[in-house]
């Protein structure tokens, strides 16, 4: 551990766990979802290129990201230190001295959920002999974030005991922005509390673009997806701090081709009823 980042060496025993945990509370392990945040192409000498997010602050509200993951192709690069810039002007260094191979990742751990990236800065190098061809084909290096507040997970043997049907729509080729409304007195949230939504494909194969959630006193976040969800697959969203208040939520979506003429996507929240 240095300077507040962990290197993942054993990342799958980690996703095991985490499995165990959320199958022990009776409901699907969603998976990671990642993120591109920007790609380089790496030369045969060593060199720094920076990897600029390039995005406003409204972008980073609907997101966590709680990692990092370094990925490979074209070539094996060797990464000898990484630099991660915030938009606040912190900054946190990690030697690496790591080569990444083709198909291959790092994954690099951010303590506390930190989603405010500005730029991530690499020091590499291609590994091996450079000619012609491989100038011309450079290796390629590509980083992802984890967005935390989001997972994907199956559904296929029914939903657990905990989640409460919210709405439901039909979807069309023609792509929709459909409108699920909770028209519920205050009485019915005082007895409720969700501390997530879950978006359940029954029918065709969804394009999800985004979603927009709005609460009772007017706040409202969008979340982008901008992922395909097959009949059985759904979309898990963290609403941070079981949030009750639900007014409406809103679904930009589409039908793709190559599944049932129909698709038909509902809307669960996760929490517990007394």
């Amino acid at each position: 551990m240095r300077r507040g980042f962990r290197l993942m060496l054993a990342f799958a025993a980690v996703t095991w766990i985490s499995c165990a945990g959320a199958i022990a509370q009776g409901r699907p392990a969603p998976t990671p979802v990642w993120e591109l945040l920007g790609e380089t192409r790496v030369g045969f000498n060593v060199d720094r290129d920076v990897i600029s997010v390039g995005q406003p602050d409204s972008f980073y509200r609907n997101r966590s990201y709680d990692r990092l993951r370094l990925t490979a192709d074209r070539g094996e690069v060797k990464v000898l230190s990484l630099r991660v810039r915030y938009i606040n002007g912190f900054e946190e260094v990690l030697p690496l001295d790591r080569s990444v191979r083709p198909g291959a990742s790092v994954i690099l751990e951010l303590p506390g959920r930190r989603s405010y990236i500005a730029q991530v800065e690499l020091t590499y190098k291609a590994e091996g002999t450079s000619s012609i061809f491989d100038t011309w084909l450079k290796p390629r290096m590509r980083v992802f974030g984890l967005n935390s507040r989001v997972g994907l997970t199956s559904v296929e043997e029914g939903v657990p005991a905990n989640w409460q049907l919210l709405g439901g729509k039909t979807v069309s080729f023609r792509g929709d922005r459909d409108v699920i409304r909770l028209t519920r007195d205050e009485g019915w949230y005082k007895t409720r509390s969700f501390s997530g939504l879950h978006f359940v494909v029954s029918d065709g194969h969804v394009m999800l673009e985004d979603i927009r959630i709005v609460y009772i006193n007017g706040y409202a976040e969008t979340i982008g997806v901008g992922r395909g969800l097959r009949a059985g697959s759904a979309l898990a969203v963290d609403l941070r701090g079981e949030r009750s208040y639900l007014r409406q939520i809103e679904m930009r979506y589409r039908l793709q081709p190559g599944g049932a003429p129909r698709g038909l996507v509902k809307v669960y929240g996760e929490g517990r009823t007394p």
